[in-house]
């Protein structure tokens, strides 16, 4: 008899010791992530709780957007729903990139001969456990359908399932840099529109089954084109130009790589949560001035997160700094290029919540722009003298903008 175990045995053991790994790194990384962000948390945690809503309450509450989805009704609902649930999941994936892929650690695992097919195993299986606040309220639904007054249970379940399982593998595409995660996304929008139409809802199922699996059949096919694929910026640098215009472009080119695509998800996705409060925070049942102060909160971190992109760009530069300096460009011009690319960003990104402030304000809503523009500046030259993790500078400088953009909305 021989003595070494069969082969399942084996690569089953190993998958789940290079699992145990990736997870252990994920939890070091995440809990550093946490630690450094604990007002942000402790704020959305005290915001969000429903301590005096009972339970059963809370858990229908939580499972209604799948509700709605799963089991069909206005095809606007659903969209929205979706898209912006999607863009969540994918912002909540962009912020622990790192973390999500192994690091350096699994870069390095991967090159080792036999291991880079547990790669996909190993990313939707962390990615599961990683996603699970995200996918509390399908586990909600699941909850409500064990009532006695649910009808279509099974077939409602399977949906949901098939749903739930759409956002891992998106995440894990995107993270691997696959244009294929586009192939998922798209079936899964035509698959709402299908739940939506009397008589399609099978097509739906078949949708949200099959465009996974030929996103996966696809994906190593597209994968280099995602990453050979570049924006033509650096074609608008030369010698022609000053050199704060040839800085922005190199710093816009450094955001807009695709090592760094991913995490400006969350921003967008962020900015559009923001949008959408504009306009539906009536329908919430907030009122007008609750509504217009907390939509102004929530342009602090927006403020904080463009202007925190400054720590990137540094980063990025900072192989550049020895043939800069013998170029004669200093400081002054490397942060009035950053300043330059970070306020055109801010202004983009608020815009359209700027916008849903135009009919209580007027044309002064328009004014919150330059006061953001001025607290992303600030908060850049705080970045570039004392360390970004200081608390009361930041605190200060949100607090002189909500209520100079309070004043402008309010007592224009």
């Amino acid at each position: 008899m021989s003595r070494h175990p069969p082969l399942e045995v084996s690569r089953s053991r190993l998958f789940f010791r290079l699992l145990g790994w990736r997870l252990r790194h994920y939890a070091d990384a995440t809990l550093k992530l946490l630690l450094r962000r604990w007002q942000s948390v402790l704020f959305a945690l005290l915001v969000v709780s429903p301590a005096a809503t009972p339970l059963a309450a809370q858990i229908d509450a939580v499972g209604t957007p799948v509700r709605k989805i799963v089991e069909g009704g206005s095809p606007a609902y659903a969209l929205t729903a979706w898209l912006t649930l999607s863009l969540l999941a994918i912002a909540w994936a962009a912020v622990q990139a790192d973390a999500l892929r192994g690091g350096a650690p699994w870069r390095y695992l991967r090159t080792l001969p036999g291991l880079s097919r547990f790669e996909t195993g190993l990313d939707l299986t962390l990615l599961l456990i990683a996603d699970l606040p995200l996918l509390l309220p399908f586990a909600a639904y699941g909850i409500t359908l064990l009532g006695p007054a649910r009808s279509g249970g099974l077939e409602h379940g399977l949906l949901a399932l098939a749903l739930g399982t759409q956002w891992p593998i998106v995440q894990q595409l995107v993270l691997r840099g696959s244009w294929a995660a586009l192939l998922v996304a798209a079936s899964a929008l035509i698959a709402m529109l299908a739940l939506c139409v009397d008589g399609a809802r099978e097509f739906a199922f078949v949708l949200l089954t099959g465009g996974p699996i030929a996103a996966f059949r696809l994906r190593r096919r597209l994968t280099g084109v995602m990453k050979t694929g570049s924006w033509r910026i650096g074609s608008r640098i030369g010698q022609h130009l000053h050199p704060v215009v040839n800085l922005a472009a190199m710093d816009a080119l450094a955001l807009m790589q695709w090592s760094q695509l991913p995490a400006r998800v969350a921003l967008l996705a962020y900015a559009g949560i923001l949008g959408w409060f504009g306009t539906g925070w009536e329908a919430v049942g907030f009122q007008p001035q609750v509504a217009v102060g907390l939509l102004l909160a929530g342009f602090v971190p927006l403020i904080f997160q463009v202007a925190g992109l400054a720590l990137t760009l540094r980063a990025e530069r900072a192989p550049m700094r020895p043939l800069l300096a013998s170029l004669g460009i200093g400081t002054a011009a490397t942060f009035v290029a950053d300043l330059l690319v970070l306020v055109a960003a801010f202004c983009l990104l608020a815009f359209l919540p700027v916008a849903k402030l135009y009919p209580l304000a007027g044309s002064y809503a328009f004014l919150i722009l330059p006061l953001g523009s001025t607290a992303v500046a600030v908060t850049l030259a705080l970045y570039s003298t004392i360390d970004a993790t200081r608390f009361w500078p930041k605190l200060v400088t949100a607090a002189a903008f909500w209520l100079a953009a309070w004043r402008v909305v309010m007592f224009h």
